[in-house]
């Protein structure tokens, strides 16, 4: 393990990130729509359905084309493209229009998807494999408490203060 600390760090970063997307698109969606917006649970519930879908389809879409085009290089073109766009989603995100938020939902599930399923793959490449289980599992579970236990409250306490396009920031 000593002589891993920058793998396990990296899969840290990299663990949260995902863990970032997922959480921000599927339990702060769902919250953000009802408290905030004031939609009707069966508007939010289609949203955030819509995005599970999408992102459960294109995950392993994802990955398998990392195996192919190189797992880093998609990741980062995932990661570049969710950096140049957040702050549009965001901001369709805080319309009224039900199609816009919609259609936000479902690309930045798409993001989410192209940066996870690839995620997964790397995880288990940088790790050697006396120590891949436990420093696998080590840097993901701490990624997600860190980053993904995190992102819920905070996007939730940002928008209920009337700063809601500043949630983007924590994303890039």
């Amino acid at each position: 393990i000593k002589n891993n600390i920058k793998k396990i760090f990296d899969g840290l970063l990299v663990s949260g990130y995902s863990s970032m997307l997922f959480y921000t698109i599927f339990s702060f969606m769902n919250i953000y729509l009802t408290s905030v917006r004031g939609w009707l649970s069966y508007q939010s519930l289609i949203v955030c359905s819509t995005g599970m879908i999408t992102y459960g389809i294109f995950s392993p879409l994802a990955a398998k084309i990392a195996k192919k085009y190189g797992v880093v290089k998609i990741m980062i073109i995932s990661l570049i493209l969710t950096m140049i766009l957040a702050y549009t989603l965001f901001s369709l995100i805080s319309s009224k229009n039900y199609y816009y938020v919609l259609f936000a939902e479902f690309l930045f599930s798409l993001l989410a998807a192209s940066f996870s399923g690839p995620s997964k793959i790397l995880l288990v490449k940088i790790f050697p494999i006396k120590i891949r289980y436990m420093a696998g599992s080590l840097s993901y579970n701490v990624g997600v408490a860190l980053f993904g236990g995190t992102i819920t409250p905070l996007l939730t306490y940002v928008s209920c203060t009337k700063f809601e396009i500043v949630a983007y920031f924590y994303i890039i």
